[in-house]
């Protein structure tokens, strides 16, 4: 008997129990649903020599925080895939998230392009086409590589749910806002418990200036969004976004102790918690949640965490520990431009938060061309732009700091910003 994935590639396992729970991790997997972990569990029970079980379960472990269990699951994936009657796709599935696992950014790249290229439709691959473009990717342009890749692999999906939410976010962080929201809209139409399409539409909603609709419909939406996951974590974080833009800063306050409630079940805290409370910090509101931000492990070398991480020391006030950080991306090497960036960026908030204003708005203004590089959606890197806006205020350059906060309100209203702008340009 042979049995086939819900994208109709062929599945090596011969249960048909194991089959049908690794679909249905698949699936809650693709939607950030809760679940994913327990169904793959429950695959590699029913079959433990199927790679691709493992290999799921090792990326839900990951979506969960747990990054030492999933690199040994995704580790144990690979090992199977040697065996024999695994199929050229899944041994080269499996192959692709070691690469995830190690961190080697080049090596996944190359191996994601090439697996899509032959296997379009394997959509756990094609998930990790803005995951890898968004996070990981070094690259200067990789927002529009997100774009490509993204528009090479969903005709192969035709009007499915999956390569709609899929090219919505590619669409979304290239400012196509009219596309991606169709788009995710269309997705949840077919798919209605689709989180990575409702995630696209809070961007959409953030980035165009509708807070006031995205606020309410976001709240609706994650109260009946069935068997959220980690990924609620998330869009709390988006959500507080709306209430900073709108002015409401106390129920952005109430928001980042929602996130803060999903330490050790969700990896997002690393990045949301440091990137909220950080803005919370610049509009003059205290946390008591620095401690716990700095505790998470941060190996030197993945630049979006570790930008969040030097958010958290400069937060409590740790400019030895930024020192630190700044020190040991340097020692990578020059070569390595975006751990420069991290230096660089270690160092500015070091001066920001000693006072010294006019040397952090000095290093943000030969930054910010670069901010970019560390990676993370164009919500995600605004932080730093807020940080920049900052030290110009501070610094008395109150000039360049109303022409950004200007630039800013051309593009979309925030109360936030609007109120910030009248206080900058007295």
């Amino acid at each position: 008997m042979s049995y086939e994935d819900p994208f109709g590639l062929a599945l090596s396992t011969q249960s048909e129990p194991a089959a049908e729970a690794y679909n249905e991790a698949l699936l809650r997997f693709l939607q950030v649903q809760d679940g994913a972990l327990e169904a793959a569990i429950r695959s590699c029970d029913h079959d433990p020599m199927f790679a691709l079980s493992w290999c799921v379960r090792g990326l839900a472990h990951r979506t969960a925080g747990d990054i030492p269990t999933s690199t040994v699951e995704l580790s144990h994936a690979t090992e199977l895939a040697g065996a024999h009657g695994v199929t050229d796709r899944e041994r080269s599935h499996v192959t692709l998230f070691k690469h995830l696992a190690t961190g080697a950014t080049a090596a996944f790249e190359s191996s994601l392009l090439a697996h899509l290229r032959r296997w379009p439709r394997d959509a756990t691959t094609a998930y990790f086409v803005t995951f890898f473009y968004n996070i990981m990717s070094p690259a200067p342009d990789r927002d529009a590589r997100m774009l490509q890749v993204a528009e090479s692999v969903t005709p192969a999906y035709g009007h499915d749910w999956f390569g709609q939410s899929l090219l919505a976010f590619a669409c979304e962080e290239n400012r196509q806002f009219h596309r991606a929201g169709d788009l995710a809209a269309l997705s949840l139409a077919q798919t209605p418990t689709n989180g990575r399409a409702a995630h696209t539409l809070a961007h959409v909603r953030l980035e165009t200036g509708s807070a006031t609709v995205g606020a309410p419909w976001l709240k609706r939406w994650t109260t009946d969004w069935i068997d959220p996951g980690p990924f609620l974590c998330h869009l709390r974080w988006h959500g507080a976004l709306f209430e900073l833009a709108l002015g409401d800063t106390a129920a952005a306050i109430r928001s980042l102790d929602e996130v803060m409630a999903w330490t050790g079940r969700a990896l997002a805290v690393q990045s949301d918690g440091p990137s909220l409370a950080w803005r919370l910090h610049l509009d003059g509101q205290a946390t008591s949640h620095w401690p716990a931000l700095v505790s998470f492990p941060c190996p030197v070398g993945p630049a979006f965490m570790n930008v969040h991480r030097a958010l958290a020391l400069a937060g409590l006030g740790d400019t030895d520990g930024l020192e630190v950080s700044a020190t040991a991306h340097e020692a990578l090497g020059p070569e390595n431009a975006t751990a420069t960036v991290v230096a660089g960026l270690c160092r500015a908030l070091a001066a920001f938060v000693t006072d010294d204003y006019g040397s952090a708005a000095y290093e943000f203004d030969r930054l910010r061309p670069s901010i970019r590089t560390v990676g993370g959606s164009h919500a995600q890197t605004e932080v730093f732009h807020d940080t920049h806006i900052a030290a110009l205020e501070r610094s008395g350059r109150t000039a360049e700091a109303a022409h950004w906060l200007r630039d800013r309100l051309a593009a979309r209203a925030s109360v936030r910003d609007e109120r910030w702008l009248e206080r900058v340009a007295g």
